[in-house]
């Protein structure tokens, strides 16, 4: 899934994020989900999300549990080529993990919301 995203904007105040990044709708990835209307994998989503988190958070982190991954619509990737991800990162008080919530728009139609934590590899 390398090369399927590039962060374009990040912008960051106490524990909320707003990341813009841009799908790379020539990726490969589309050729075969689906064909005649591509679709961004809900796998693609997760990976970006993670990415995101991690390059905040300033080193790799990986999902210690998913409690909410929840499609609103469909993201096409020649619709939806520009995604903004709201994020709230809070550290949790036990463990050092992070609790991570949040929500992917684009054109200001929310398209997916999710509920996570995350640890540091």
């Amino acid at each position: 899934m390398n090369h399927i995203f590039k962060i374009k904007h990040l912008k960051s105040e106490v524990n909320d994020h707003a990341v813009e990044v841009e799908l790379n709708t020539n990726h490969r990835i589309f050729e075969g989900h689906f064909p005649e209307q591509p679709v961004v994998p809900g796998a693609c989503m997760i990976e970006v999300i993670k990415r995101c988190v991690s390059t905040i958070l300033g080193s790799p982190y990986r999902y210690a549990s998913i409690g909410e991954f929840k499609f609103m619509s469909l993201i096409l990737p020649d619709k939806d080529m520009y995604l903004l991800l709201k994020l709230t990162i809070s550290l949790e008080k036990e463990g050092g993990a992070y609790s991570v919530k949040g929500t992917v728009l684009s054109k200001d139609v929310m398209k997916l919301k999710f509920k996570t934590k995350m640890e540091q590899i």
